[in-house]
């Protein structure tokens, strides 16, 4: 402050914030804490100048217990305390402090630094600010000059969105501009008749003073219909959303169920749910439409995933008596005893609570504050726990002999080894994780990451352009695991268009964000005549990559089988030529082992019509022919994620990818061990 070289200065303290959030706002703590604010307000003050402004605002308050985010009466109330040396009101304080909405600081504070208003503003400048030291008629006409800009703002904001945006109310917006364009067209009038005029008839002075009550009740009439159509809860419509997620939750599990089922009972609970919500949504659609009542999309498309949804359990509830008969050899479900069900369910609760206890946990603020620290811990202890279970149920020794047993002695599993390395690389890249970190405002110690900072931030162009070669090479490696992991596993054998996708598509997606990683970061002032080529280019590389990962998931979604399969009608001839003696080369192979398939495939289909079921699969390369769909459509996911995040969270994205990779391999290494 005693230097003067600065023309605003902005101070943000965070210790009433901190302590309230600890101890409340009556524990002694607090009260020293704002001794020591009123002590450094104290100095401030004896250092400022005649010409400076201090405005001393709290951004939110607190409860009882020290909380804020709602919407009572002391949480949304804060202090203003208003400052200057010289004489700020033409007239002393009211005696009692008046209220006005934290956004009128936006108008206020930007004319009194003399800079634009900012565009989206919808506050109302503080006319006491403004009166200067004359008398009363000098007074009202520069308050009036204010208002009269205050106003041309917020009319040219309301008419920008209504332009995009129709969540205003059309006749609202009309009385606006009514009232707006009379205010103006009288102000207009009001400065022609004031000015060169020495001395102010009355009956004007009462004139400038009902224009400003005029544009006053322009701007608090604008500022309210904004709020009633942006802070609006329903809360019928939040407990639907939740119900809408809860469900969804339960319809996937119940789909990961339904594995060994026919295809008809695919198509039965998956496809017509899907044409029943169709249905709703234009049904819907049109009713609002013709009963002018405007389509609300986002209702629309709620109840068309709420018609989906029952429709699929509908038609899984008319057939779950089947399931038995469509799994095979699983017994019929009036045939499982008591104690099996409860093993069952048992099973299923406890990932289940795991579940529910991390989603309720997010209700705590002391551990959202703290989830960036306490999730890889609970991930590393509950893969160390698994560990431990299986060396506890001694599934990880094999007894060697009589006299290692007499003496007590075993030797491990070879498996051992390869779990414990899948543990450690599991660990490693937690551990690396932990360097892509935001912190937030409760922790003032912490420091956040530099990775999270976009490459366009970076001065030193060879580091730049280092990051930017390491970030394309990680999202190439990205692409080239998930495809590498795909045929290790017997996919991407086929010509389907899905398969030809992942060949071609994910290559070209990683083009796509290539180039707009190297336009986004690149310096504006070093490109000179191709800046139009550049903004266009912006736009056009992530739009490339909307509409290539669209095409992707509706590929996904029309046949997500990734390996080859064959026609199950019946086929004249033997099913396996005569022997010919042992194959001699890998052309024998590929032509005995279909063969060999195929008479599997007919005695599991005999078997299942003895039980009046019709559910055959005939497919090659069935090693990960049901989680390939779900790799592709997390791999078109990350996608999508990497262009709304900074290029060099590739790495994070890498590492995400990497550790569930490596927990579907413990988890399978942890079922063989344990012998399920």
């Amino acid at each position: 402050v005693d230097s003067g070289e600065w023309d605003v200065l902005i101070a943000h303290f965070l210790g009433v914030d901190h302590c309230g959030h600890k101890h409340g706002p009556d524990h002694p703590e607090m009260t020293k804490k704002l001794t020591q604010m009123n002590e450094m307000l104290r100095s401030l003050v004896d250092h400022l100048g005649n010409d400076t402004l201090l405005l001393v605002a709290g951004d939110h308050g607190m409860t009882e217990t020290g909380d804020h985010g709602g919407d009572s009466e002391k949480e949304v109330n804060a202090a203003l305390f208003v400052y200057s040396k010289t004489a700020l009101f033409g007239a002393g304080p009211p005696e009692e402090p008046e209220a006005i909405p934290q956004v009128n600081l936006v108008p206020t504070v930007a004319l009194l630094l003399g800079v634009p208003i900012p565009y989206s503003n919808i506050g109302e400048v503080m006319a006491e600010l403004f009166s200067g030291d004359g008398d009363t008629v000098s007074a009202a006409l520069q308050q009036l000059s204010v208002y009269h800009i205050n106003a041309k703002q917020v009319d040219r904001f309301l008419h920008s969105y209504s332009l995009v945006a129709q969540d205003l109310p059309a006749e609202q917006l009309q009385r606006l501009q009514e009232l707006f364009s009379s205010a103006v067209e009288e102000h207009s009038q009001l400065l022609a008749q004031v000015q060169g005029v020495t001395l102010v008839p009355p009956e004007l002075e009462s004139r400038l003073g009902s224009l400003i009550g005029r544009f006053q009740l322009y701007l608090r009439e604008a500022r309210a219909v904004c709020t009633q159509s942006w802070a609006r809860f329903h809360p019928l419509r939040m407990v639907g959303g939740c119900t809408l997620i809860a469900a969804s939750c339960l319809l996937c599990y119940v789909a990961s169920e339904l594995a060994t089922a026919s295809d008809s009972f695919y198509r039965s609970c998956l496809l017509y749910p899907l044409l029943w919500g169709s249905v709703v949504a234009v049904l819907l659609g049109l009713a609002r439409v013709f009963t002018q009542e405007g389509l609300d999309l986002l209702l629309v498309l709620s109840w068309a995933a709420a018609a989906s949804q029952l429709g699929f359990f509908w038609h899984w509830w008319g057939r779950h008596p089947k399931r038995a008969c469509l799994a095979g050899s699983q017994p019929p479900l009036a045939s499982v005893g008591l104690r099996q069900r409860l093993r069952a369910w048992l099973g299923l609760a406890f990932p289940m609570g795991i579940l529910l206890f991390r989603c309720g946990a997010m209700f705590s603020d002391s551990f959202v504050v703290a989830e960036a620290r306490v999730a890889p811990f609970l991930l590393a202890s509950l893969v160390m726990l698994l560990v431990g279970k299986l060396h506890w149920d001694g599934r990880l020794t094999v007894p060697e002999g009589p006299k290692q047993q007499l003496l007590g002695f075993s030797s491990y599993r070879r498996e051992i080894w390869y779990l414990l390395c899948l543990v450690a690389m599991l660990l490693v890249c937690v551990r690396l994780s932990g360097f892509f970190h935001q912190c937030r405002e409760e922790i003032p110690q912490c420091r956040p990451s530099l990775f999270l900072s976009p490459l366009a931030s970076l001065r030193n162009t060879r580091a730049k352009n280092l990051f930017y070669l390491l970030c394309v090479a990680l999202l190439a490696g990205l692409v080239y695991a998930v495809r590498s992991w795909l045929r290790h596993y017997g996919n991407l054998n086929s010509s389907d268009p899905l398969v030809l996708f992942v060949r071609w598509g994910f290559p070209l997606v990683v083009l796509c964000i290539a180039c707009y990683w190297a336009v986004a970061s690149s310096a504006d002032d070093s490109l000179g005549k191709l800046q139009e080529l550049v903004q266009v280019a912006v736009v056009a590389f992530p739009w490339a990559v909307y509409g290539l990962a669209s095409v992707g998931l509706l590929l996904l979604l029309c046949n997500p089988m990734t390996v080859f399969a064959k026609d199950t009608r019946e086929s004249a001839g033997s099913i396996v030529t005569p022997y010919l003696g042992v194959p001699s080369s890998e052309v024998d192979f590929l032509h005995v082992i279909p063969q060999i398939y195929k008479r599997m495939q007919e005695s599991q289909k005999s078997r299942l019509e003895q039980g009046s079921c019709k559910a055959t699969v005939a497919a090659y390369g069935l090693g990960s022919v049901y989680s390939a769909a779900l790799v592709i459509a997390l791999t078109l996911l990350g996608f999508l994620l990497m262009l709304l995040h900074s290029e060099r969270l590739s790495l994070a994205f890498l590492l995400l990818f990497l550790e569930a990779f490596m927990l579907l391999h413990i988890h399978t290494r942890a079922r063989d061990l344990a012998g399920d």
